[in-house]
């Protein structure tokens, strides 16, 4: 079982212009990146934005994160913040 704490806001959350939304996804996982690719091109036509599909690693290794909105997909086949190292954990 795995367990998200998170922090209410606002209904709507904007994503600041300089910003690129990053669609995290377990390397090797086709169902993933299946779902991946519908929710880019939800985002491309709903909401005009472009986006990039990653893995955890390039996410944790990229420059400047703080300018990225990240949205990650790995929890939607198996438990994977349960079963992650301590290092992968810091590196979120």
């Amino acid at each position: 079982m795995s367990i998200i704490v998170s922090t209410a806001v606002e209904d709507t959350v904007e994503v600041q212009p300089k910003s690129k939304v990053k669609l995290v996804v377990e390397v090797g996982s086709s169902a993933q990146n299946a779902l991946a690719h519908e929710v880019k091109v939800c985002l491309g036509l709903t909401k005009n934005t472009n986006c990039d599909i990653v893995s955890i690693h390039e996410a944790a290794s990229a420059e400047k994160r703080d300018e990225n909105f990240y949205i990650l997909l790995l929890e939607t086949e198996k438990p994977f913040i349960r079963d992650m190292n301590i290092k992968s954990y810091e590196n979120l």
